[in-house]
């Protein structure tokens, strides 16, 4: 799921909804864990059936694809953070972004196994270990975390089935060994860890439980969210099934829309996510994979899922996956404020450049990530106009004939997106210009943060 990467807008009104129109049931079988050897007790999480108003819902249907939603419509600022271009640190992809205690970056690149450490301002300052066959060295990281309690970085090495330790400037502390294979991981609290399995390994080992949580020796304290039809056998589970708001954390499954609260004791169901009629029927469940469940969505692009879910401070923020696009929605907390849904953005604030694919939410602050040949076209149109009007008309037909504009063409949102375009009003100061024209191609990626409303 952290595949998706096609981005933006439509605003939509998104209804508060306090009735969940049927029961959604999860796991109806609890069966006892035998495997772990490490582990001197088995604790099971607390699960329940959700029942009719048990849980607030998020009423997600109805979604309208062909608006437009302005950056300072979600923003009250907006800056972007040129990573450093450092020979020896270069990222292909970001599969993840977390912000240290101090406002520093953690970058994890998992195509090339590099995880690096960046300062506030974008200055490269050290890695997380090496990639080797060392004692202290890893093989195929597939997955990290920034344990904000402990001020330490913990890094999953798949072929090693290790747990590793590291101290934010990249000094190696530890590792333990895991039985078992897991899909993604988050920090609990000072004393737990929280990991989601790797599912084809579990079952077929016969765990049968999406959670466990562990404490900081990799000893299991408790297990929840069993297998079960509601959610089949994704392998692996999706980078950003978790997500943390005021030390509270929530885990949204693949494909689900139940997203959970995770505590030392109990995965119970927070949030109930409505998708209407563009929900995912509930009978394809556990009878399919990754693959399987993106074939059947490729052939019902009118179906909806939630790519990541986060609380913020006045809204919940959601990357909602439909027709292979990531769109953006905000559902606010209070019922006087409008909720947005929108498939398109236009940065109307700094920059030009835009996207919608969060990566991480810390209380108002949202990080999304940029690449440098998304400058391009804009730094094209520069270099010939300073006139705004013009900019905008050159910068419409530039995009025109992309393939970012082909993916709203077969929609009639085209036509909308230019109409916008050329009716917004912004002005390209001195700054942004020298920033846009400085990037090159070859640089590193750019950290777009963004100050909610």
């Amino acid at each position: 799921m952290e595949s998706f990467y096609v981005v933006l807008p439509i605003i939509k009104k998104i209804k508060m909804k306090t009735n969940i129109k049927k029961y959604f049931a999860i796991g109806v079988s609890w069966f006892l864990f035998t495997f772990c050897s490490n582990s001197p007790k088995n604790t099971f999480l607390s699960n329940y059936y959700i029942e009719n108003d048990s849980i607030p819902s998020l009423f997600l249907g109805n979604m309208e694809e062909g608006g437009i939603l302005n950056y300072s419509d979600i923003y009250d600022t907006l800056s972007f953070v040129k990573l450093e271009t450092n020979p020896e640190a270069l990222i292909g992809r970001v599969s993840k972004v977390e912000i240290l205690k101090n406002g520093d970056f953690l970058i994890f690149d998992n195509a090339n196994a590099g995880i690096f450490v960046f300062s506030s301002k974008g200055t490269f300052l050290n890695f997380i270990g090496h990639r080797g066959n060392g004692e202290k060295e890893y093989i195929t990281p597939e997955d990290v975390v920034y344990d904000t309690y402990n001020d330490e970085i913990i890094v999953w090495d798949h072929n090693k089935m290790h747990l590793m330790f590291f101290h934010t400037d990249g000094k190696y502390i530890r590792k333990i060994k895991l039985p078992w294979y897991i899909g993604t991981l988050q920090v609990l609290d000072k004393e737990h860890i929280v990991v989601f399995m790797n599912h084809g390994d579990d079952i077929e080992h016969g765990y049968g439980y999406n959670i466990k949580v562990l404490d900081r020796d990799g000893v299991l304290v408790s297990e929840g969210l069993p297998y079960s039809e509601q959610f089949g056998t994704f392998n692996p589970a999706c980078k950003m099934a978790f997500s943390v708001y005021n030390d509270t954390l929530f885990c949204n499954p693949p494909y689900s829309s139940i997203v959970y609260e995770v505590t030392k004791d109990s995965v119970l169901p927070r949030y109930f996510l409505d998708f209407g009629d563009c929900a995912i029927p509930k009978e394809w469940f556990g009878h399919m994979d990754n693959r399987e469940m993106n074939q059947r969505l490729g052939h019902n692009p009118d179906l909806a899922y939630c790519g990541s879910f986060h609380e913020a401070t006045n809204y919940f923020l959601l990357n909602i996956v439909k027709n292979r696009m990531v769109n953006i929605g905000l559902y606010p907390k209070q019922r006087n404020i409008e909720s947005l849904y929108a498939s398109f953005l236009w940065n109307d604030l700094y920059g030009l450049v835009s996207s919608n694919v969060i990566q991480t939410v810390r209380g108002n602050k949202v990080v999304s990530v940029l690449y440098a040949d998304q400058f391009e076209p804009y730094q094209e149109v520069l270099e010939k106009e300073s006139n705004s009007e013009v900019v905008r008309k050159n910068i419409v037909d530039k995009l025109y004939g992309t393939t970012f504009m082909s993916l709203f063409s077969k929609n009639n949102v085209a036509e909308k997106v230019r109409e916008h375009i050329m009716s917004s009003r912004f002005e390209i100061t001195s700054e942004e210009r020298s920033f846009i024209q400085g990037i090159k191609r070859s640089d590193n990626p750019i950290l777009q943060i963004g100050i909610l409303k």
